[in-house]
């Protein structure tokens, strides 16, 4: 009897073996978790604007018109915006478009009027275009709802005063109260990408005709609005072209951090003055020149736009579209009154 219990024991144990093997993988694979479930990971969500990873798709574009008259500095949410457009204005200054995504910030602005050639560029991505204000012909462009748009007179619940500055240049927002202006509207818009992104090592690929490419040394560029002038120094440590206003480092009031910047594009139009107080038309879509800058070297090519329902697309002289590296993009709209060496 002790010997046939003994043979019974291990044949258990051997049974048992067997199964704790299966259940190791060693038989069929065993899915736990809700009836349908899946163990395959989930495809990475990159952010178009600026090739970074993202952890949910946003459901919002935001652009928001930025002041830079001399008494609205330093601005707020630079260095959190992952797309900026510096713009020609009026008498000589520029405005920003800055464009949040997949970054919050808990402070932008301050916020101004909106222009046509403004909500030119906003429609082209689609976003949400918040401003206070505008020309009467950039009014007539956002009745016709050619984007969704926020016009703090009309919404001031998703704006706020800075008390320690003077107006009109202390109005505020920040990506909380857009969300929260997006959800009442029934705002929802995911953006198409404009532009492709590669490797440090593409730069250096070589040509069509076999011959290695060398990008132009690029270590300082200089564009100068009447009432900004900018210059990018590049600091090749960190792989990215440091910004700075008027002589003086360029510091978002809201990171207290200079500005950085590892993609610039810049694009040369064509502008005309409309009325007595120097209200500008830009064209969009006449296409001309630009200039890519990243990693201490100049591209020179050009920028093509359809229509103004289609992207801008920026190419090389070979005619392919530039492919940037990821991190966050500035688009520099010259005009023959901005002054622009490198």
């Amino acid at each position: 009897m002790r010997k046939i219990l003994i043979g019974f024991i291990g044949i258990f144990i051997v049974v048992v073996a067997v199964f704790c093997l299966i259940l190791r993988g060693c038989g069929p694979a065993i899915i736990y978790g809700p009836e349908g479930s899946s163990s395959k990971k989930p495809e990475p969500i990159y952010n178009p604007l600026n090739n970074e990873q993202l952890t949910a798709e946003p459901e919002q574009l935001y652009i928001v018109s930025i002041d830079n008259n001399p008494s609205a500095r330093p601005a707020s949410g630079l260095t959190f915006a992952e797309l900026v457009y510096e713009v020609p204005a009026e008498g000589g200054i520029s405005r920003y478009l800055m464009f949040f995504y997949g970054h919050s910030a808990e402070k932008i602005g301050p916020v101004r009027s909106a222009r046509p050639y403004m909500v030119d560029i906003a429609r082209e991505w689609q976003g949400a275009f918040i401003h206070c204000g505008g020309s009467e012909a950039a009014y007539d462009y956002l009745r016709k709802q050619a984007v969704p748009s926020l016009n703090e007179i009309y919404n001031s619940p998703y704006f706020y005063r800075d008390k320690s500055r003077r107006a009109p240049h202390n109005l505020y927002t920040d990506t909380e109260l857009l969300a929260k202006a997006a959800g009442d509207k029934g705002w929802s818009t995911q953006i198409i990408p404009h532009w492709q992104f590669a490797d440090a090592a593409v730069l250096a690929e070589p040509a069509a005709d076999g011959a290695a490419a060398e990008p132009t040394a690029a270590t300082e560029i200089t564009i100068r609005y009447k009432q900004a002038g900018n210059t990018y120094q590049y600091d090749e440590p960190s792989g990215l072209y440091l910004r700075s206003l008027g002589g003086k480092p360029q510091i978002d009031a809201l990171s207290e951090r200079q500005v950085k910047v590892k993609n610039i594009l810049v694009q040369e139009v064509s502008s005309r003055v409309l009325d007595s107080e120097g209200r500008l038309a830009i064209d969009l879509t006449a296409g001309g020149r630009a200039w890519y800058f990243v990693s201490g070297t100049v591209q020179e090519g050009s920028w093509q736009r359809a229509s103004l329902s289609e992207p801008t697309v920026f190419l090389g002289a070979d005619g392919q579209p530039w492919q940037l590296q990821t991190g966050n993009v500035w688009i520099q709209l010259i005009d023959q009154n901005v002054k622009f060496t490198y």
